[in-house]
């Protein structure tokens, strides 16, 4: 912060959050559908921890794959989340989008019941590279949903990043248990079941708020 604040001084010039939501007088306008999305970061990114931490081990000392294989079935999924996060970028079909949300979520607990079966690099390729994209998806959601509409983006995006950490450590330390006194196979079948629970009872709000708001109405 500090070289980028000395070679480029026009940062300098711009007035801090604190002082732009004063001096305009701005209200908040934060919607609602962040508390899905955040909810949905928890998720995505605990199974990215899983990826990441624990299938390089099943992957060695189970399926027998070599890591030459593993490290490019790790490739497919960053490639996958980059190409993700370029298109996304530049598409505007997903904002203020509530089943997009959910969809993705659903998406994900689909993806790892399948992987479930998995026992070749093939099929495992396939489940990386949909998974990079919902990865992206859930992440450019929570940020969105997040910094839209509200005067304190800062301690959004800080938010945003306490829930990427839990998350991290929600898969690897409990997939970690899991998978050592359990099996990979059950650890996938768990975080599968627990995304359709958790986007079931989203769901389920969604619609009671729904029905609270035409009531009111």
């Amino acid at each position: 912060i500090f070289l980028a604040s000395a070679l480029v001084p026009g940062i300098r010039a711009v007035s801090s959050e604190h002082e732009d939501n004063k001096t305009n007088g701005k209200v908040d306008a934060s919607t609602p559908l962040r508390f899905y999305a955040w909810a949905g970061i928890i998720a995505l990114y605990s199974g990215m921890s899983v990826i990441l931490t624990i299938f390089p081990l099943y992957a060695k000392e189970v399926l027998h794959i070599s890591e030459s294989q593993t490290g490019l079935l790790l490739l497919v999924r960053g490639v996958a989340t980059c190409v993700s996060f370029l298109v996304l970028g530049k598409l505007e079909f997903w904002h203020f989008k509530r089943r997009y949300i959910f969809g993705v979520q659903l998406l994900f607990g689909l993806i790892c019941l399948m992987a479930v079966s998995f026992a070749t690099v093939g099929p495992y390729a396939l489940f990386f590279f949909l998974f990079g994209i919902l990865f992206a998806f859930a992440y450019d959601q929570s940020m969105f949903h997040g910094a839209s509409g509200s005067v304190n983006r800062s301690n959004r995006m800080i938010i945003h990043e306490v829930l990427l950490t839990i998350g991290t450590i929600l898969g690897a330390v409990g997939g970690g248990y899991i998978y050592e006194q359990l099996s990979f196979s059950l650890l996938l079948r768990m975080i599968g079941f627990a995304a359709l629970v958790l986007v079931g009872l989203e769901m389920l709000l969604a619609l009671l708020l729904e029905r609270r708001k035409m009531r009111r109405a």
